[in-house]
């Protein structure tokens, strides 16, 4: 009883009370397959989803209980007290939006592709910024037909 007390306290605050104007919270990343490639030559989501250099805070009972805990901490770092030590410490910081992360995460992608003989394989990505100082990235890939090693047989 008392853990649904603390959660419902949780979710009356704002997560994104201290991120910075201009800032957005990441709160999700997808990965979509292709799903016009055969099944058994796709490249699924859970060989992709490591690739993301930008991972969003954890979540436990679909609240933001880790960042929740970690704004009850004062932004004032030079305070020294026990709590505001522990909360610093049992929480998470908010995980920003960084444009370059995500290029980069989407470039990885591609070389994987790459890798897994995809030449003309590319990512394409959207990022949703829909909702007040949050942001969810969406990558999809395009794996486009891969390239197989042809031998003569004579």
């Amino acid at each position: 009883m008392a853990a649904m007390a603390v959660i419902l306290a949780f979710s009356s605050c704002s997560v994104t009370r201290r991120v910075p104007e201009g800032q957005r919270l990441l709160v999700r990343n997808v990965v979509e397959p292709d799903k016009q490639a055969p099944k058994k030559e796709r490249i699924d989501h859970e060989r992709l989803s490591p690739l993301v250099a930008l991972q969003a805070n954890r979540r436990l009972l679909g609240t933001n209980l880790y960042v929740h805990i970690h704004n009850m901490a004062s932004p004032d770092t030079t305070k020294r007290g026990w709590l505001n030590r522990t909360f610093r410490r049992m929480g998470e910081k908010p995980v920003l939006l960084d444009t370059a992360r995500v290029r980069q995460s989407a470039q990885a992608m591609r070389g994987y592709a790459q890798y897994r003989g995809f030449y003309d394989a590319h990512i394409d990505y959207s990022i949703d910024t829909s909702r007040r100082k949050k942001a969810a990235v969406t990558y999809t890939m395009h794996q486009n037909e891969p390239y197989r090693k042809v031998t003569d047989k004579a």
